[in-house]
């Protein structure tokens, strides 16, 4: 009952669990779960991912993304439909009291969903693999792992992945993502900055030339280690100017600079129209010219130019000067003092009051107990674009199911937003209610990542709220109520 080309252990055979990695115990008197070739052979080291091939007369193995299978495929597979099948009668209450249709469809979705995470799996696999064959990663190696949220948080969190995280050790995997963000950040992102910056040069000609940089933003509190993996990509562009308290960094609008980001980032990463019509048949390309073409192509791999204004911005999550806070007669910052690690490291920091101070975030501030929001407002209205701009995306059920397996993602963070939030409150003595427990509950249904988001969204329904954006509305309404709080 397995197609040809499907990788061993895809999930087909009964009884093994979807994204199981290859060799679990296929191979006559190799243990479960151990990859072929995993220390076995005489001079290869364990947990050596399959294929090696550094063995006399070991075959090169085929790709393991060589069965990917579209969601009609999947759908003529029985034994795919009775495997998500029984995923839904052991999660979802009194599935056999739903209308058949209800059933089929919930059926149908699971299965479409455990491939789509069979493949990540698969690719984050493929890439581990060829880095440690110490095979150098190609431009569309990466971009192939961008165009996929999915697949690029597996990679972020291929430690912890079942069947997959077991085959390195933690060293190996931080090599591994380490290699990744060489890869891209030299191949890619770098030359993209460059062409930016000098783009702004000429814009700005009496900038210092060191005056100008372009960089990629993070959600405030990223570990900020070179192998910390980057689901998605938002970049600013920033100049130097002389504040009243010394030199700072102001970001320029987006609006100056994003059509030359799109446009060298095509470049640099292997964009041809043919290329994205073969990449991505589905979309329009014809019909677009040349600037469309290039944004478009940067959406399919979450990259985004930003700026403060951006609806997809929090000012909370931001560093720049607001009229939330004073500087004199000035707009002011967030500042926090820098500790002598972040100094070594040579982020911006002023003297104030003969401290070191960096800029920082309301968000931050709130986490470290030494400051309140600036517009709380604002960030749930951010967290609910950030959402709906993915839950209602797609246009055949490979998008969809793409999109709304990210949109449960950005509704996990945003519930983790309003938990931290409403924690670093209480540290600081503010009287906050507590979650109600249905929506603690919810928040671990959304994190089950073994269930497909149509599922989820049916457990939503059995905790009392009607729909994803139900739940999402009254999780992220508490980030902004935690204005009226009171001490």
């Amino acid at each position: 009952g397995e197609p040809p080309g499907r990788p061993p252990g895809g999930g087909d055979v009964p009884g093994e669990p979807p994204g199981r990695p290859p060799g679990g115990g296929d191979v006559p008197g190799e243990p479960p779960g151990r990859p072929p070739g995993g220390g076995d052979v005489p001079g290869e080291p364990p947990g050596r991912p399959p294929g090696g091939g550094d063995v006399p007369g070991e075959p090169e193995r085929v790709p393991l993304n060589r069965g990917a299978r579209a969601p009609e495929e999947v759908l003529n597979d029985p034994a795919a439909l009775n495997r998500a099948e029984r995923t839904m009668q052991q999660n979802v209450k009194d599935f056999d009291q739903l209308p058949a249709a209800r059933q089929q469809e919930l059926i149908r979705d699971q299965a479409i969903y455990d491939e789509y995470r069979i493949q990540a799996e698969e690719r984050a696999w493929n890439l581990a693999d060829k880095v440690q064959r110490g095979e150098p990663l190609t431009v569309e190696d990466i971009m192939e792992m961008k165009s996929d949220p999915a697949s690029m948080r597996t990679l972020k969190d291929l430690q912890e992945m079942d069947g997959l995280g077991s085959q390195f050790t933690p060293q190996e995997t931080q090599a591994i993502q380490r290699e990744f963000n060489r890869a891209m950040d030299e191949g890619i992102h770098q030359p993209s900055y460059q062409a930016v910056e000098d783009h702004l040069h000429n814009r700005y000609p009496g900038v210092d030339p060191e005056g100008i940089r372009v960089r990629t933003v993070r959600t405030p509190g990223t570990e900020p280690t070179d192998f910390n993996i980057n689901t998605d990509n938002d970049v600013i562009a920033e100049r130097l100017v002389h504040g009243p308290r010394g030199p700072e960094w102001v970001e320029i609008p987006k609006a100056e600079w994003e059509d030359t980001y799109y446009k060298a980032l095509a470049d640099n990463s292997g964009f041809s129209p043919d290329e994205a019509a073969r990449r991505f048949p589905d979309t329009d390309w014809a019909n677009m010219d040349e600037a469309s073409q290039v944004r478009q192509w940067a959406r399919h791999h979450e990259e985004a130019a930003m700026d403060q204004f951006d609806l997809s911005a929090g000012r909370d999550f931001s560093n720049q000067r607001t009229w939330h806070l004073s500087d004199g007669e000035l707009p002011g910052r967030p500042m926090i003092e820098a500790t002598p690690e972040e100094i070594a490291r040579g982020v911006d920091t002023v003297m104030i009051d003969g401290k070191p101070m960096r800029p920082s975030t309301g968000y931050e501030l709130t986490q470290r107990g030494q400051g309140t929001m600036l517009d709380p407002e604002q960030l749930s209205l951010m967290e609910q674009h950030k959402f709906d701009d993915y839950w209602n995306a797609g246009d055949t059920p490979a998008q969809v199911m793409r999109n709304q397996t990210e949109a449960m993602e950005q509704l996990r963070k945003t519930a983790a937003v309003a938990e931290n939030v409403e924690q670093g409150y209480r540290n600081m003595g503010y009287r906050v209610e507590a979650m109600p427990a249905n929506m603690k509950e919810a928040i671990a249904v959304i994190k089950d990542q073994g269930l497909s988001p149509a599922a989820r969204a049916a457990r939503l329904q059995e905790l009392g709220y009607s729909s994803p954006g139900d739940f999402l509305n009254k999780v992220s309404s508490r980030i902004g109520a935690i204005r009226t709080a009171n001490q």
